[in-house]
């Protein structure tokens, strides 16, 4: 395969992702404009990396693929682990209807899950060695993200857990 048309290949994949992340970007609005008050914060939080993380990608798809260093996409767009610990438990206080939440997150977990499996995808399949690091940089942030998501899920379970009888004692 020619140098070309793996550069092309490698903008293509770029372009895929940003449409792939404006409609992430819009589903996570969408789903943070119906959360419950419990829920918002930590909506917030999903929302804002989104927001950041796609400008990042915008840069990208800016940037020549064959470049030696693409925008830096750093872990500074992740809340810190005692901010997150806050939302945490705050949601954990004021959860009202797990159900209800428990199929959102599940949504939210899910586009953090797929994204990052196709971040994984691209860099495995990039000949750029600059869209390889973000590629595998980009799936990593996503991981985190989704592991996130998946701790408001697990609190979610536990109270739904407890609502229903089959905890013998609250896991606050």
């Amino acid at each position: 395969m020619s140098k070309n048309t793996q550069a092309n290949k490698s903008k293509d994949r770029l372009d895929f992702a940003l449409q792939m992340e404006e409609n992430n970007l819009s589903e996570l609005l969408k789903q943070t404009q119906e959360s419950s008050d419990a829920l918002l914060p930590a909506m917030n939080v999903f929302l804002t990396f989104q927001q950041q993380f796609l400008q990042t990608l915008k840069d990208a798809t800016l940037t020549e693929v064959d470049a030696i260093a693409f925008p830096s996409i750093t872990s500074n767009i992740i809340p810190d682990e005692a901010e997150w610990q806050m939302v945490i438990a705050t949601y954990a206080k004021t959860i009202q209807d797990p159900a209800q939440q428990f199929l959102r997150l599940w949504l939210v977990n899910s586009i953090f899950e797929k994204t990052a499996a196709f971040y994984r995808q691209v860099s495995i399949s990039s000949a750029s060695p600059a869209v390889r690091l973000f590629a595998s940089s980009s799936a990593e942030l996503k991981k985190i993200m989704a592991r996130r998501v998946e701790s408001v899920l697990r609190v979610c379970i536990n109270k739904s857990w407890e609502k229903l009888g089959f905890c013998p004692f609250p896991l606050n």
